[in-house]
């Protein structure tokens, strides 16, 4: 009977298993794509949505442990090869013991009268400049050739013994370059996902001391930043609001900062400032914010002024649109915080909860904060593109305050102890057996030995295997495949202890695809497999670990970097 209402509904109808292998269609389905159902039985439902599609359906319902349904905006496939708008909604079941075991699919198109609403929608959505999957496959072809030139130039480089003083410049001249290029392209990519007005994102509460743990984390894996690095003391606060848009918000300040700053620390501190709202700070010397950095960020945060002018610090402008679009959506407000006369911090004030639009009502005084300094505290409080409001508040210093300093992740008071007088050494006599108990030999560092390990390669580009090759000549075996398709037979006839495999393939599937398949296959669900990519989007790295790759690896894929993570995998 349910076969029958399943057929005869104008929905496209699929029920998949918990990882989004189809067990069943309706007749409209495979109609639509221009299948059979019997093709369609056993392959991957996001094999039949964009590339762009594939990753975020994986994300939001079948890496996301749904309890409810979920509802997602796609563009499916048809028959003649073009993709057509469309909304899919998950509807999750539950076996006995509570897991879902199985998805209900429905697939509404949109209809013919809904096109011309649609294609509008979409250019709306968009605004100006491309699409951020657009900007991803065209960053993509760009990267792919320098990678491979890059890795090659990494042998040349490994080969010379004693490089020059001449050649040690052109070659960090060269990193330093890379690292600006996919810098500025991030910058690009994150100023037109903020640009293109997609469907509200539901609000979250979330913890910014575990926000703040991440931001710092992905700061220090920045090979820009290993001369850098943040202090931060953060109050344990709840925001309410879109994580995502603070962590980016608090990503790029932070590596907008450490392209400017000669300084080797930053210091960023969080505290709530009154019942509505929560305060950001930010300096980058113990005492006070730099000149430089202060001078760089006012004018083009405060001043609105021609983002063009941070271009004199290497600052993609970009990255200054981000930090402009991020802090009118946030609703922040920024201040200038003074020790008398001299700035002393930055800081950014943000409202605890997203607030709803309320009626105009009276200016409410607020209550002053007390601050412990030993001169006057002005803050210049400055909305975005509003009237400045100044504040001053004058407070005594304590004789604890005079020691106040920054150590490690936390701000903390160091007071001074009063002496005391020498105690009289008492010789004591150890036993020999204790002595010998605590010298104990240190622990044996693990070692991966890499020519026992077999090795699969699916990547649709000769020079990046070429190069694959060179840098991980010490693996017992390596073998290649272009596709899935071509991959399937030497997966299923020949033993291999890891795969490395190219997001972007030829063929019907693409990296998340064969990553579904070949796990779903009996006997290779544990097999590890690594995830690489010339270009992805700022955040699509959570995506693929999330989807179910073991690690993930930007190219060029040089020795260091696929050494790291094979110990991950096989040494922890």
């Amino acid at each position: 009977m349910y076969k029958a209402v399943f057929d005869e509904t104008d929905e496209l109808i699929a029920v998949t298993d918990n990882s989004g292998f189809i067990k069943f269609v309706n007749q409209n389905l495979g109609l639509f794509v221009g299948m059979t159902k019997q093709s369609l039985v056993g392959n991957s439902l996001i094999t039949l949505f964009s590339d762009n599609d594939r990753g975020n359906i994986t994300s939001k319902i079948f890496s996301a442990k749904l309890a409810n349904a979920a509802k997602v905006q796609v563009e499916i496939k048809n028959a003649q090869k073009i993709f057509i708008q469309a909304e899919l909604t998950a509807i999750p079941t539950a076996n006995a013991a509570g897991l879902v075991d199985s998805y209900t699919i429905l697939i509404k198109v949109a209809k013919a009268e809904d096109k011309d609403e649609a294609v509008q929608s979409v250019k709306k959505r968009s605004g100006p400049g491309l699409d951020p999957a657009q900007l991803s496959t065209i960053f993509h072809e760009i990267l792919t050739p320098i990678n491979v030139m890059l890795g090659f130039l990494q042998e040349v480089k490994e080969s010379i013994p004693v490089p020059t003083s001449d050649q040690r410049e052109a070659l960090n001249y060269i990193q330093e370059n890379q690292r600006e290029l996919m810098g500025t392209m991030n910058s690009i990519a994150e100023y037109s996902t903020l640009l293109k007005e997609e469907e509200p994102r539901q609000l979250v509460t979330f913890s910014l001391l575990e926000l703040f743990d991440r931001v710092k984390s992905e700061f220090s894996e920045e090979p820009g930043n290993k001369n850098h690095s943040l202090i931060t003391k953060v109050s344990s606060l709840w925001v309410e609001g879109d994580e995502n848009k603070y962590r980016m918000f608090f990503n790029t300040i932070a590596n907008v900062c450490s392209k400017i700053s000669e300084e080797k620390h930053f210091y960023f501190s969080v505290e709530q400032l009154d019942e509505n709202d929560f305060i950001f700070s930010l300096r980058d010397g113990l005492s006070k914010i730099s000149e430089k950095l202060l001078f760089a960020l006012e004018p083009v945060l405060i001043q609105n002024a021609d983002v063009s002018l941070i271009r004199a610090y290497g600052v993609s402008r970009f990255a200054i649109l981000s930090i402009r679009e991020l802090l009118e959506t946030l609703e922040c407000k920024i201040e200038i915080i003074r020790k008398g006369i001299e700035p002393y911090e930055m800081g950014f004030i943000f409202p605890l909860k997203k607030k709803a639009a309320q009626p105009e009502q009276a200016p409410v005084i607020e209550p002053r904060r007390t601050f412990i300094e030993e001169k006057a505290v002005t803050r210049e409080i400055i909305s975005p593109r509003t009237t400045q409001i100044r504040e001053t508040r004058v407070t005594a210093q304590t004789p604890f305050d005079r020691h106040a300093t920054m150590a490690g992740d936390e701000f903390e008071k160091v007071i001074p102890l009063p002496p005391t007088p020498p105690k009289e050494e008492v010789p004591i006599n150890y036993r020999r057996t204790m002595v010998e108990e605590f010298h104990e030999a240190p622990p044996v560092r693990k070692t991966l030995t890499l020519n026992n390990l077999k090795c699969l390669y699916i990547e649709d580009q000769v020079d990046s295997q070429i190069l694959f090759k060179v840098q991980m000549k010490e693996l017992g075996d390596i073998k290649f495949a272009v596709s899935f398709e071509e991959a399937l037979p030497l997966i299923t006839s020949q033993s291999f202890d890891f795969i490395v495999m190219d997001i972007n393939l030829q063929g019907e599937y693409n990296g998340l695809d064969a990553l579904k398949m070949i796990h779903q296959m009996p006997g290779f669900k544990s097999l590890p497999i690594i995830a690489v990519t010339a270009y992805v989007l700022p955040g699509d790295k959570d995506k693929f670990v999330a989807a179910g790759f073991n690690e993930f690896i930007s190219k060029p894929i040089f020795r260091e970097k696929m050494i790291e993570a094979l110990e991950k995998i096989f040494l922890k």
